[in-house]
């Protein structure tokens, strides 16, 4: 990806217009239309009417509350991975901008440059084309980034790539919980930053922040993104865990590819380097826990988000948290925050004995006593997941 030069008057248009799909959100459409607000990992739009109702009855009460949190502003983000070609029918009716603004750079499609520029006219084109956020191939605005908003940042990725997602908010949600707890703030440290989103949300709060991660091209586009934000005390550190780091950190962040996926998959990019976790998904949360001991400070905090796997009943990523963490030295709080749906992979689940994958977030408290806490989905949520755990396995036999 080149180095881009930013403009402020480019992040200003999008702030406006998200502001502006806030304030005019299609409710009733939204209802019953299959749009990723709750979790990414949604069966596929049914084409059975039956099926369509099922899906329907399931999710709206979800689809409801997220709306209604993110039209409050206790939610801070909706997620355009996928919709309804209704829906998106109707929002370039209603708000044309923003719908070509999330078509480009949400939905990373192409945009005709005539609708653009009826829209935005040949100064936004020109300032887009510096950027390098766009190139112009047979008369349409091709992206080259994906953008970010969140509060009062923004960030830019790779259309190649995606790793802020919705367990990367939720992430933030628990650590920004944390942060009034810690006695010192000397630094931070974010393992796998990928487009440095987590090193720069929190960078504020301390002396350093080091942005770490395996990949090269992810910590240009950290670089790229401090540069956007103005962090001028965030490291970029090309590293394999903890290999290249040195010292202790007040906090340490990690929201690790989750994926537990057969070993044909692996070399795909689409489950590849960025998405694998290793053996049930939990292979390399378990090699960033085990350096809580040696790299997190005395009274410091790790937060790191997961998916695991249940096997003949056992949690394993929480087993290994028991086994491995002196329950006098630590205070672990463990909050299940979804069960999630794979369900392409749902017979490779059967078959290594898997009968559930649940998201949690989990953080440590060093220096504290109390062991693992679990904060279980409440009985209406269990309802509702394990019924859209079933449907999906459901959908995935019929496929």
């Amino acid at each position: 990806m080149q180095k881009m030069d930013y403009n402020h008057q480019i992040k200003a248009l999008f702030e406006q217009n998200s502001y502006e799909l806030i304030s005019t959100i299609p409710w009733k459409p939204l209802n019953i239309a299959r749009i990723s607000l709750f979790t990414e990992d949604r069966p596929e739009a049914p084409k059975g009417k039956t099926q369509a109702i099922l899906v329907n009855i399931l999710f709206t009460p979800i689809e409801i509350v997220n709306i209604t949190r993110f039209y409050l502003g206790k939610r801070p983000f909706l997620n355009f991975s996928t919709r309804p070609d209704f829906y998106m029918n109707r929002l370039k009716k209603r708000l044309p901008n923003s719908h070509a603004l999330i078509t480009l750079f949400s939905l990373c499609e192409p945009v005709s440059q005539e609708h653009f520029r009826s829209l935005f006219g040949d100064a936004v084109i020109t300032m887009l084309l510096q950027a390098n956020f766009i190139r112009i191939a047979d008369g349409n605005l091709i992206p080259e980034v994906r953008i970010h908003l969140f509060k009062d940042h923004l960030f830019v990725e790779s259309t190649e790539n995606r790793s802020i997602l919705d367990a990367s908010y939720k992430l933030a949600a628990a650590t920004e919980h944390g942060l009034p707890s810690l006695p010192q703030k000397k630094r931070l440290l974010d393992i796998g930053t990928g487009t440095g989103f987590h090193a720069i949300l929190f960078a504020d709060n301390f002396e350093q922040a080091v942005a770490l991660d395996i990949d090269s091209d992810a910590l240009e586009n950290t670089a790229q993104n401090c540069q956007i934000n103005n962090k001028e005390n965030v490291v970029c550190v090309q590293s394999d865990m903890y290999a290249n780091t040195d010292g202790q950190f007040d906090l340490i962040m990690a929201n690790p590819p989750p994926l537990f996926v057969p070993d044909g998959y692996r070399d795909n990019s689409e489950y590849g380097l960025f998405y694998d976790g290793g053996d049930f998904g939990i292979e390399l949360a378990r090699r960033i826990m085990s350096g809580y001991d040696e790299y997190l400070s005395d009274q410091g905090i790790a937060v790191i988000g997961l998916i695991s796997s249940v096997v003949d009943g056992k949690d394993l990523a929480l087993d290994f948290i028991r086994s491995t963490f002196d329950e006098t030295k630590y205070r672990i709080e463990a909050t299940i925050v979804s069960d999630v749906i794979e369900s392409e992979f749902s017979s490779f689940y059967r078959s290594r004995g898997i009968s559930n994958r649940p998201r949690m977030i989990i953080t440590f408290h060093k220096g504290q006593s109390g062991g693992l806490q679990v904060r279980k989905l409440g009985a209406v949520k269990s309802t509702l997941f394990w019924c859209q755990r079933k449907l999906a396995q459901l959908f995935a036999r019929q496929q």
